[in-house]
């Protein structure tokens, strides 16, 4: 993917700018329980309440984008090193990179408030680049149910379906 930057400073790309990678993430609201559907819809009906007329958004516009969110916000992390998440974004480039409990990628804070990607093992070309979306210190059996219920998907990557990790 090719960015550029606009005459106002902002990054634009080929395909249409960031609006356009916001729109295109998954939102998985087909496999959410209604229950979590409800929350979701009870806070844009806050949010609406709260906020001025023109930044108000539609109650299902609001829905999709907090399932936008629930499923592709990444955690920032202190850039000290201290223990403690700074709070969440969305990096929509970076949502691109599927799954592996053997990522062969990583992402990390980067100078601004981005997100940086980095390869931690070869990767041969036309290979899937991968990152990991749970803790791989867990076991198989942690990992993959906690995958399914944040991600609404059952990880299929090899360490997985080797199984050689149980407990």
């Amino acid at each position: 993917r090719t960015i550029e930057k606009s005459a106002e400073g902002e990054e634009e790309d080929e395909e249409g700018g960031y609006q356009a990678l916001v729109d295109s993430l998954c939102d998985n609201q087909d496999q959410m329980p209604e229950a979590l559907l409800r929350t979701f819809a009870d806070m844009v009906r806050q949010a609406r309440r709260l906020l001025p007329a023109e930044y108000r958004v539609g109650l299902d516009e609001g829905v999709q984008l907090l399932a936008k969110v629930y499923c592709n916000a990444h955690e920032v992390l202190n850039p000290s090193g201290a223990d403690r998440d700074m709070g969440f974004g969305i990096f929509p480039e970076a949502c691109l990179f599927n799954h592996s409990c053997e990522p062969n990628c990583t992402w990390f804070p980067a100078d601004g408030g981005g997100l940086a990607v980095r390869t931690i093992s070869a990767v041969e070309q036309g290979a899937a680049l991968t990152v990991a979306y749970c803790d791989l210190h867990d076991y198989t059996a942690l990992r993959r149910p906690a995958l399914e219920r944040a991600f609404f998907f059952q990880c299929a990557c090899p360490r997985c379906v080797a199984g050689q990790d149980q407990p």
